[in-house]
């Protein structure tokens, strides 16, 4: 099974429009998460940059790790109102980093990402508490789209 461009295109259609004061929230969360990654060991660093190497160069890993997220958000909805409250989205993103674990893949995040992400990730959606799928798949594109352009601005290898 694959993720249609059609579907991607709708997705991205659905990004809510981000204010001035809530793109520099979105740098605030992309910078915090660059200075965690300036603390890891260089072993972790390369296991990190080798990762998102070989995702870019074997389109299918992204495309099957897509499908995945989408299950486990789906999974983690405990209401199944669509959308995750702050419990469900914490225990969303414990899974990922499980799953990440059990393949050896890389995955790190700051002490207080699940908090900082989803209270800037929430007060950016619709007016219902919560994130939908489509939401956190947009935000999460620009966050790491910020986090690159941070990056190569301060030349970081990422």
């Amino acid at each position: 099974k694959k993720i249609s461009n059609d579907k991607m295109a709708q997705v991205m259609q659905q990004i809510p429009e981000i204010s001035p004061e809530n793109l520099d929230r979105f740098k605030g969360l992309a910078q915090k998460n660059l200075d965690f990654w300036q603390t890891l060991s260089a072993e972790e660093k390369q296991k990190g940059i080798d990762q998102s190497r070989r995702m870019k160069e074997d389109p299918s890993i992204m495309q099957e790790r897509l499908l995945e997220i989408m299950a486990d958000f789906d999974a983690a909805d405990a209401d199944g109102d669509g959308r995750l409250n702050q419990a469900e989205y914490e225990a969303f993103l414990q899974g990922q980093k499980a799953k990440a674990d059990s393949r050896n893949e890389f995955m790190a995040r700051y002490d207080g990402y699940s908090q900082d992400s989803y209270a800037l990730f929430n007060s950016v959606s619709a007016d219902s508490e919560g994130i939908t799928k489509e939401e956190w798949l947009s935000f999460v594109g620009r966050i790491m789209a910020v986090y690159k352009e941070l990056a190569q601005a301060q030349g970081i290898e990422v």
